[in-house]
């Protein structure tokens, strides 16, 4: 019960509510589509080649490397037994969620006060961009709303210990 109360876990909950009202229509049968979502895979392993090839069958042939996103895509589709569409449902549907959660993190880095914190992480979560990524099928949009927190709070984290790092040397060197 105590962990229900604290504010990553509620905001956490919050967004998974909104995120279930807002996709309503797909949890009763409908079928998750958006005009960038193209069809998937049937397994796990045809993302797995697609993300190693070195040709890939875009518009008249492409050697460029294959999009991060079917890398999250591979991986989940294997963690989900070679479901490919229930990994593509839980990324697009929890990206709200997971990236508010994302956020927040990132916050308790930056913000010492708790409600701005929610606000901010809240409000990072349902801006237009991320619901408009979901709406469409984006899911490179969705994995970088998600991962982007993170790495800003990784860089944070380094500018701080480097900082440190630097008035150490100074103090010997002094």
């Amino acid at each position: 019960v105590w962990a229900l109360t604290r504010p990553p876990v509620l905001l956490f909950l919050g967004l998974c509510l909104v995120a279930l009202v807002a996709s309503r229509d797909i949890l009763v049968g409908g079928a998750l589509a958006g005009g960038a979502l193209l069809p998937a895979p049937d397994s796990a392993w045809d993302l797995w080649r697609r993300y190693v090839e070195s040709w890939h069958p875009v518009e008249l042939g492409s050697d460029r490397a294959a999009p991060p996103y079917i890398l999250v895509v591979a991986l989940l589709g294997t963690i989900f037994v070679g479901k490919i569409g229930l990994a593509l449902n839980l990324l697009l549907l929890c990206a709200v969620p997971l990236g508010g959660l994302t956020a927040y993190l990132f916050c308790r880095e930056v913000l010492e006060a708790r409600p701005v914190r929610m606000w901010a992480a809240g409000t990072y979560a349902l801006i237009p961009a991320v619901t408009g990524a979901i709406a469409n099928g984006r899911l490179g949009t969705c994995i970088a709303t998600i991962l982007l927190p993170l790495l800003a709070l990784t860089v944070v984290r380094s500018m701080r210990s480097n900082s440190c790092l630097l008035k150490m040397i100074a103090s010997v060197a002094a």
